[in-house]
């Protein structure tokens, strides 16, 4: 064996040993990644105990299948779970509960702020067919104003301490075509001038 060879040889085995001996990517984030499935386990469970204690929340034996929970990562430690409330026909109305800086469950759900116009703002504790958006980073609801599929609906967007009303809209539900074609919508916020959320009202009975 010629010393070009030797030298090869012993290349490809240093080369070999460093592969063998580097941690994967996988085996080196596995422990952090263990944490958060089980923080987000912990919490949907927390919240799902809070759901049905609640005398609003109650769900026939039968539909109590349908109750469903996720937990979704808002960034920077904060955990927000989706949990439904009650469900009717046509709508699921759905409670949001979030857990800031990597901390324990909140027990109080957060409010959903709408803009009535000439009646200013309200808030209510659960909203209607509830969503996360991976994509825009914001939770979507909608209440169908017509089994035609008329409907109004909200974005919110999560701004570290709160949900800050990102976008509200609706229907004209007189405006649905002859062939059951439904209407674009209508944005009713943001509004021109500009309204600005409050910091805090009580929600609605």
């Amino acid at each position: 064996m010629n010393r070009s060879m030797i030298c090869g040889v012993a290349a490809m085995a240093l080369l070999s040993a460093c592969q063998q001996q580097t941690p994967t990517a996988t085996d080196a984030g596995s422990a952090p990644d263990d944490a958060i499935t089980a923080r987000f386990e912990a919490l949907k469970a927390s919240a799902l105990t809070m759901v049905k204690a609640d005398e609003d929340c109650v769900l026939p034996e039968p539909m109590e299948g349908e109750r469903t929970v996720e937990a979704v990562d808002l960034g920077g430690g904060d955990v927000a779970v989706l949990v439904v409330c009650s469900t009717g026909t046509a709508d699921q109305w759905s409670r949001v509960y979030v857990s800031e800086d990597n901390g324990a469950p909140v027990h109080v759900p957060l409010p959903f702020y709408k803009y009535q116009g000439a009646d200013g703002w309200m808030t209510w504790d659960a909203m209607s067919n509830l969503s996360w958006d991976a994509a825009t980073r914001t939770f979507a609801g909608s209440t169908r104003l017509q089994a035609t599929g008329c409907a109004e609906g909200a974005e919110w967007r999560w701004d570290g301490a709160r949900l800050v009303l990102a976008r509200q809209w609706h229907m004209d539900c007189g405006a649905i075509g002859a062939d059951g074609e439904l209407p674009d919508p209508v944005d009713d916020f943001p509004t021109t001038p500009p309204t600005e959320q409050p910091a805090w009202i009580a929600a609605q009975a």
